[in-house]
Parts: C-alpha cells; structure tokens; sequence
C-alpha cells in the first residue's frame, strides 16, 4: 500500500483495449445529426460544446396519473452487468489499484431528467404526492440497479459512489428543512439498501455549498464527500471542516478549480498546499481536483496539482514545509 494520499490521477487501472462496454438490451446510444439523442428513460439531451443539455424531458407537464404510468426500463437487465465481475476481479488481482464503482446512483437528479428542473422543483410545493412517488420510484430503481453492480463487484471495491447536488453556489438549493422532510430519509434508505451489499465505503457527491448538510449526510450513511468546492457558501475553511468532521468523515477533493486552474501556477500551487495542509492530517483524504477538470485547465497546470500532491501527500504530512512553501510562493506573489 503507497504511503501517499489516495490520487485519482496516480491511481487508475485502465480496462484492457478489447474491453466492451454494455448496456441493457433495451437501449442504444444514437446521435442524430441535429446533436439530439434520448437516454434509456427518454429524455432528449443536445450536445451543446463539451456538454449536454435536457431539452424534452420525458415526463414533463404530465399529470400523477401519466407519471404512474409511465414504465422503468429494467434496473436488473443481465447485459447491464455482462462480463463486469470478471473485470473487476482481474484488476483487483492483477494491480494494486484500488477499485471504486463507478456508478452515480441519484434519485433527484433522476427527477430533473424525468420532469425538468421546473416541473422537478415546483411538484415539491404544489403537488408533495407526485413528487414523493416519483422520488420512492426511482430510489427503487436505484437500489435494483446499484445492487446488481455490487452482486458483481461488491467484494472487491473500496467505495462506491451516490450523490445528488444539494447546494448552488451561495447556499442550500432547497432549504434545510425540505431536504430533511423529502431528501434525507431516501438518501439514507438508498445507502442502507447499499451497504447490505457490501462492506465498501460510500462516498458521496454534492456540489456547491454543502457545510449546512453534512451533519445529516453523516446520519444517512456518508463515510467520504465530495467534490467541498472551497468557493461555494461555508465551505472555504477546509480546515475547519476537517477538524469538526475529521473523525468522522473522509474527504475527496477540496481543491478551488473556479476560477483558479485556470490561471497561472503560482495560484494553483498555493490552492494545491494548503488543501494537503487542512484536509490530509490525520489521515481519511483523497487528493482530487475540486470537481472534473474542465477544459480550459492547461496541461501545465494539471501535471503541476498532481506533482504538488506527490511531493507533499506522504504520510506523515510534513505541515511545516508545506507552510514555508506557500510563505515562499507568497512573497513572489
């Protein structure tokens, strides 16, 4: 086992090139020439860039009758699963990576897909009926299909993921007291169901402000969170977060890619050392960019945030050398 801070970047066993992806029988993925295509559940996305965009969701504007009606695709279809046990176990005994499922497993998210973020958001106030059928439906679906993952790979992953973002940037998306009313017992049976499966980890992902949930992320089950974008409402004292929910929680990320990985080295360098100083003491860290890397990160800056995270994220974390580095990328400014 590497005396280093868990390093996505440094850490990652690639499936062999004659690998086959599967999806369930019922499904396809075709592009049209317009950019358009429809998910399993059928809903229409647009490419637009890098991106894709919901653009016809499929249950948008209907009534609770046509969202009863409407039909899962199958959680539990055998090709969705085809040939991943024996993947798995020829990389657990062949590396000495560690393995994380892979899987998103969401339920509110799955709401926006199904209703749009409109529909999605006013059925919490104007119809609580539809929305917790809807919500209960796809956590059933989650759970049907998350467990069909871990049958498979259960046994030889260290974490496996769930997430829905709970914040936006200047605080809570929902208040703290609907998440608690609607979210958070789903959140908490999703997990539950999940880890009767296997003894991995679960790691969760929130974007935006997140400070104010993690007392309720802790009793639905959460051992690791991620991405604690530092620039968010009440999450840039990573150092205090650590010291309130170090013993109890693990943190994957931290880093400040708004606005930052962007711009010169010295910022990136400096963001980099002081999230090792706050988050790794101690142990129950890893080390990623605060969310995916986006495009406009240049390479330099990239190879430079893992570099940084090498030299300084080997246990025992040496704080004071990370201090005198960042004083000495200060004072060049």
């Amino acid at each position: 086992m590497r005396n280093l801070i868990g390093c996505p970047l440094t850490a990652m066993a690639s499936f062999p090139a004659s690998t086959k992806l599967h999806t369930p029988t019922s499904w396809r993925y075709a592009e049209n020439p317009d950019g358009t295509w429809k998910d399993e559940f059928g809903t229409t996305y647009k490419r637009l860039g890098l991106y894709a965009d919901n653009v016809d969701p499929v249950l948008k504007g209907k009534s609770f009758a046509e969202v009863k009606a409407y039909k899962f695709p199958d959680p539990t279809d055998p090709s969705r699963f085809m040939g991943l046990r024996e993947k798995a176990r020829a990389l657990h005994s062949s590396t000495d990576f560690a393995l994380v499922s892979g899987a998103m497993l969401s339920f509110d998210y799955i709401r926006w897909v199904f209703r749009g973020l409109e529909d999605a958001t006013a059925d919490l106030l104007e119809d609580p009926r539809l929305a917790e059928y809807q919500m209960d439906a796809i956590v059933d679906w989650m759970i049907a299909f998350g467990g069909g993952i871990l049958d498979a790979v259960g046994d030889v992953i260290e974490f496996f993921w769930v997430g829905d973002d709970w914040g936006a940037q200047g605080g809570p998306f929902y208040s703290p007291r609907m998440f608690r009313k609607f979210f958070k017992p789903r959140i908490a049976r999703l997990i539950g169901a999940m880890k009767k499966k296997t003894k991995a980890k679960c790691a969760y992902h929130c974007c935006g402000s997140v400070r104010w949930a993690i007392p309720d992320l802790l009793e639905a089950g959460v051992d690791i969170l991620h991405p604690l974008q530092p620039g968010a409402e009440g999450n840039a004292d990573t150092a205090g977060i650590k010291s309130e929910f170090g013993d109890k929680l693990s943190f994957h990320g931290g880093t400040n890619n708004q606005g930052l990985f962007h711009g010169g080295l010295n910022a990136v360098e400096r963001d980099t050392l002081k999230r090792l100083r706050d988050l790794a003491p101690g142990g129950g860290y890893v080390f990623s960019s605060g969310h995916n890397i986006q495009a406009n990160m240049p390479a330099v800056n990239i190879k430079l945030l893992f570099s940084v995270c090498r030299h300084h994220g080997r246990y025992p974390i040496d704080r004071a050398a990370i201090d005198a580095r960042i004083s000495e990328l200060e004072r060049k400014g």
